[in-house]
């Protein structure tokens, strides 16, 4: 079936992603403060009194000082000093260069490699901070989720959606007590992938424990659509507006799933709260075809009725004409088709209808003037001369 293009939640990581910046300051655990110099731990203090007082000029110029004696051999600590202090002066490329020398110096340092894969991420290098973040993750102790996390997050905006699914699903196991974040990132991981039994297996786990989400009760209803599973799809909508009323649109969206699974009274329903109360006669027409579907002629005479006041074209006359033949209104049908066949002598169904109507009622010199007319049309000749031989029969018998 065709249904309007609902953007799949236009995911922007941001408002999922944690976003972390480069920590200032250190850990007495990490690698990093091992087996300090003298000479080392006297630098450290004082770019650390300079960066305390914001002085990040200074800093700067304590810590290049020091590793300028030593380019061969960088100091770790020196190093990641030296990029919180780049960084914390708006200067992120250098500081970039701060931490990868300093991971090249300790590839052990958790601290080093968070700060790369922060500052990697800030300058769009989306794929290698992804790689920094499951460094760091990796050498965490005890483990920091929020790493892997953030590294599965850096895979999907580098639309790296396989590296993604890898990360995220080590967080989204059983057993594991999971965020809501890890949740909705992995299910547009699956969509994006393509993987719409799994992405619905997750969205039914994710609104499970967020039932008043209505964004994914949308969400699980175009998976369900192109898994084509149209009356769960409908379910998920029908809750999904009750928590968050749509658009017209999205109330002609659910109509149509309704229509096209065979449940056209709901169909009509939902089409007149998308048009509201005073419908034009194309949406007139359209709400009273899906009445005519639902087997309620009713409803559907009291929307044409209202597009014919507003514009009684002989096409809309005609739709009214035959419905009133279909359920044997002659009467009510002869009306309607005179107007139609005054307006547009030259549609020969109404002038055929007519006929028939006319023949019904008794009138049978009006029934034969509107088959003959009728017969002038190929599409109807058949029709129209059987029936015209038929009542020229009974009327010679009569």
């Amino acid at each position: 079936m065709k249904t309007r293009t609902t953007v799949i939640l236009c995911f922007v990581c941001a408002s999922i992603l944690a976003w972390y910046a480069p920590i200032p300051v250190f850990s007495a655990q990490d690698p990093l403060t091992r087996n300090l110099s003298p000479t080392v731990h006297r630098i450290v203090y004082q770019a650390q009194e300079a960066l305390q007082a914001e002085k990040y000029d200074k800093a700067v110029e304590i810590l290049r000082e020091f590793d300028l004696k030593h380019p061969d051999k960088p100091d770790a600590l020196v190093c990641y000093l030296l990029g919180n202090a780049y960084y914390m002066n708006n200067k992120k490329e250098a500081a970039y260069r701060s931490y990868r020398r300093g991971v090249e110096a300790a590839t052990d340092s958790a601290m080093l490699w968070r700060n790369l894969a922060a500052v990697a991420y800030e300058l769009n290098h989306t794929s290698e901070a992804a790689t920094c973040f499951r460094k760091a993750f990796d050498l965490s102790d005890p483990p920091d989720y929020d790493l892997l996390y953030q590294a599965g997050a850096a895979h999907y905006q580098a639309r790296e959606y396989a590296k993604a699914k890898v990360a995220l699903s080590e967080l989204v196991r059983p057993g594991a007590k999971v965020e809501k974040p890890w949740l909705q990132l992995l299910i547009h991981t699956y969509l994006e992938l393509g993987e719409l039994k799994e992405a619905e297996e997750l969205l039914t786990l994710f609104l499970e424990r967020n039932p008043t989400e209505a964004a994914y009760w949308r969400l699980m209803a175009q998976v369900r659509i192109h898994r084509k599973n149209y009356v769960e799809a409908a379910a998920a909508l029908e809750i999904a507006y009750r928590l968050s009323p749509p658009d017209a649109d999205g109330w002609k969206e659910l109509a149509g799933i309704y229509m096209y699974i065979g449940t056209p009274q709901r169909g009509a329903i939902l089409l007149e709260k998308a048009y509201g109360p005073d419908p034009s006669p194309d949406q007139c027409d359209e709400i009273a075809r899906a009445y005519v579907t639902a087997e309620q002629p009713e409803r559907a005479l009291v929307f044409w009725n209202r597009a014919i006041d507003k514009d009684p074209s002989p096409t809309r006359l005609l739709e009214v004409g035959k419905l009133h033949y279909q359920h044997g209104h002659w009467k009510k049908a002869m009306e309607v088709l005179q107007r139609v066949t005054d307006k547009a002598p030259d549609i020969a169904l109404a002038q055929l209808l007519l006929g028939y109507c006319a023949w019904e009622s008794g009138d049978l010199p009006l029934a034969e003037r509107s088959f003959q007319k009728a017969a002038a049309e190929k599409r109807y000749k058949n029709h129209a001369r059987g029936a015209l031989a038929t009542l020229k029969s009974l009327t010679t018998e009569g």
